[in-house]
């Protein structure tokens, strides 16, 4: 442990200091001590501040909780954030013993403090995302009109907005609220891409889009009224429009991802260079959305596929059929030769939930299609109320180099000991169903 009472830096921040005696306050040490201009400290020399200040009622858990927001940066990962950072710097700048940092560090990192994006209608900030996280209703599509007052978006927070984006233009709007953090966050700025629908998109596969105000990259947070401000905890925003311009009707997956005062790494540009990066950086994100749902459009879809990754991978798809008509046939194929796929027969649905299976080794950097093959039995699109979700998913044998880290993400350690199969998420396209009328 570096010798922090020694440290004239941090012993200067104590002179006049008064105790934290809530944790209100020790947020606001928190922010004080990463913002200020002349004496900035770093998260170990801030912890070691805020403990010699806080009331004995106070724990090494709420400093944990504190630094994991206020000093994302430092924690950030590249894909998550990461506890093992945490825990380490919390020995350095509390003297604890390692296992109880890693513990504060893992129940601090649990739970999203910032800006966040919902990635389903129940997301409560918790990490990682515990369902589909590629449903966001945050994500806004009106087609070729402006919404007329961003303030709808937001008095109409579990309202989902969502109209299938057509050719040419469409103006697409990202909800966001301050999750957990006790102070104001002053400058989130957005990113919005898109990308063809599928799973495991490398980013140089997305298109990125403007805004419509002023054809910028990164666009501002509104707030009622249709102002930017500080956004206290609690507070809910929106963003100005982006211009979405998709050339044909295929069907599209969007993503956001917000950067903040306290969170500014957050760019999957940098980031997503394989598949382990996908498969992090989409369920510990919390300040990034995903649309990954459309209606029907015809009896076969196409969704893409990729491996990021140098060597050859096994993947497993799955339609997960929900109160799909009785009858109706669905089916996953792949007709490309390189592939060594156990291809879906089919299914013939009679129950209301179904599933149909099929696996594939995937050569190394490789980029597919797959057919997803949904027939009524009337020829008709799904009705109202059905919906077929695909879902790709990455199986590591006990012998792959990232079987344990993702047995450990997966919270699989019982399957890792008995070395069976880990199953690693990588995304997700639904298609739901409409009025046939």
């Amino acid at each position: 442990m570096i010798d922090l009472k020694l440290d004239l830096k941090v012993k200067n921040t104590l002179v006049g200091a008064t105790p934290i005696k809530t944790i209100k306050q020790m947020w606001d040490a928190a922010i004080q001590y990463y913002n200020d201009p002349d004496n900035p400290l770093n998260d170990s020399e801030a912890m070691y501040a805020i403990h010699d200040r806080m009331d004995a009622r106070l724990t090494f858990q709420d400093i944990a909780n504190v630094m994991s927001g206020v000093y994302a940066d430092t924690y950030w990962n590249g894909t998550f954030m990461d506890p093992v950072m945490l825990a380490k710097n919390m020995v350095q700048g509390l003297a604890i013993d390692r296992d109880l940092a890693n513990r504060y560090a893992s129940g601090a990192m649990s739970l999203w403090k910032g800006i966040l994006v919902r990635k389903n209608f129940s997301d409560s900030g918790t990490i990682p995302v515990a369902s589909s996280y590629t449903l966001s209703i945050d994500v806004v599509c009106n087609q070729n009109t402006r919404v007329p007052s961003t303030d709808a978006l937001i008095n109409n927070w579990n309202n989902e907005y969502w109209k299938t984006p057509q050719v040419d233009k469409n103006y697409i709007y990202v909800r966001c609220q301050n999750l957990n953090f006790k102070g104001d966050i002053t400058n989130p700025q957005i990113q919005l891409f898109y990308t063809e629908a599928g799973f495991n998109a490398p980013p140089s596969s997305w298109i990125q889009m403007l805004t419509d105000a002023k054809s910028a990259k990164e666009g501002d947070i509104l707030l009622l009224g249709g102002k930017t401000g500080p956004m206290a905890e609690g507070v809910r925003g929106v963003s100005e429009a982006f211009v979405f311009t998709p050339k044909t009707t295929n069907h599209l997956c969007l993503i956001a991802a917000i950067t903040s005062d306290f969170f500014t790494k957050n760019d999957p540009l940098k980031s997503i260079n394989s598949n382990w990066d996908t498969a992090t950086w989409i369920r510990h994100n919390g300040a990034a959305g995903w649309h990954n749902v459309d209606p029907q459009k015809s009896i076969e879809s196409t969704l893409k596929f990729y491996n990021q990754d140098s060597q050859p991978e096994k993947f497993a798809f799955e339609a997960h059929c929900n109160k799909v008509p009785e009858g109706t046939v669905v089916a996953l194929k792949c007709n490309d030769s390189k592939l060594q796929c156990i291809q879906s027969d089919g299914i013939k649905i009679s129950r209301k939930y179904q599933t149909a299976l099929m696996e594939a080794t995937v050569p190394a950097n490789y980029q597919g299609d797959l057919k997803v093959l949904i027939n009524t039995p009337n020829g008709k699109l799904l009705p109202e109320g059905a919906s077929v979700e695909v879902c790709m998913t990455w199986l590591l044998d006990h012998s792959h180099k990232r079987y344990l880290d993702a047995a450990d993400m997966l919270r699989a350690n019982a399957d890792s000991r008995a070395k069976k199969e880990i199953r690693v998420p990588m995304g997700s396209f639904t298609f739901i169903g409409t009025s046939n009328e």
